[in-house]
């Protein structure tokens, strides 16, 4: 049977010598000793630890007697402050997560394009695989490299290609590079310049229009989506003409347009003819002729169980 741990200072200190003063012992306790008087086994069974630190006034000899985990306790606490470490790097990244999430809201990409199925950052639509991953981030790499030569770039091609989807890659690319760019949907900008166009508003047209204007990387998707109108035509001529004057003067790759539609440059601009009173129709169609390159999208992507654009 084990006998129980000492509790009396004449026991932490060893035997009295002849002189009445206490005798320290010099060796290390045994390893019976260093196991019984673990303070994780000592304390689960309601005894008192000895403190034999505050109790011996020789600090470095008060080392060899301070208490010892036992070999079950030591792994129970490795693997205690294991799981904290992991907790709190799980937390961690999931506030990353959560930062990219908002930084990405605040430009306007549609939600599915920002938060993934398990409420991780995304980088977009589509396949989850290794091939449709890497054909991705060539095409975006593609994008990004035609926008050196070419300030607008303008996608089209048939429902399910994920042209928006080309689009917003690029746009969060040149964002993880620290430059700024916003997405819009432009049939919901329509319907925000159709209210300012009303008495009273809070912002004129103008103002909104500017506001476009302003954004150094803008993404358009939808174009030509919607009602057309004189209106919505002439509109969509004063922002691309200001954009044109800015564009055309910045150094490669500092402004850019990339327009996603599933009509070409022609059908967008032939479907204002007969509401185009001003006759913008066709000055838009040279205007985006002149600043963009093209890219039709012919090879449809797999299906998908999410909708697509």
């Amino acid at each position: 049977m084990t006998s129980a741990a000492p509790t009396t200072q004449q026991e932490l200190l060893g035997p009295a010598s002849s002189d009445g003063s206490s005798q320290e012992t010099t060796s290390p306790p045994s390893s019976e000793t260093r196991e019984r008087d673990c303070p994780f086994c000592t304390s689960r069974r309601g005894a008192v630890v000895p403190n034999r630190f505050e109790q011996t006034r020789d600090a470095a000899h008060a080392m060899l007697w301070l208490p010892t985990m036992c070999p079950e306790c030591s792994a129970h606490q490795d693997a205690e402050l294991q799981r904290i470490e992991i907790e709190r790097q799980q937390a961690e990244a999931r506030m990353e997560s959560q930062r990219r999430i908002d930084d990405i809201r605040a430009t306007g990409i549609p939600e599915s394009y920002v938060v993934g199925k398990r409420g991780e950052a995304s980088l977009g639509r589509g396949p989850k695989t290794e091939s449709y991953r890497a054909a991705r981030e060539a095409c975006t790499d593609l994008l990004l490299g035609r926008l050196q030569n070419a300030p607008w770039i303008y996608l089209c091609g048939a429902n399910g290609t994920f042209k928006s989807t080309l689009a917003c890659c690029t746009l969060l690319k040149s964002l993880q590079a620290g430059k700024p760019g916003r997405y819009v949907l432009w049939p919901d900008s329509l319907d925000h310049l159709r209210a300012l166009n009303r008495d009273g508003a809070p912002v004129s047209v103008k103002s909104y229009i500017d506001r476009l204007v302003a954004i150094p990387r803008l993404v358009i998707d939808e174009i030509g989506l919607g009602t057309p109108t004189s209106f919505a035509a002439e509109k969509l001529f004063i922002m691309l003409e200001k954009r044109y004057q800015l564009d055309s003067a910045a150094r490669p790759g500092q402004r850019w347009v990339i327009f996603a539609s599933n009509r070409t440059v022609a059908q967008v601009t032939k479907s204002y003819e007969p509401f185009d009173e001003f006759l913008m129709a066709p000055r838009l169609e040279r205007r985006i002729a002149e600043m963009s390159t093209e890219i039709e999208i012919l090879v449809e992507a797999p299906a998908q169980e999410e909708p697509r654009r």
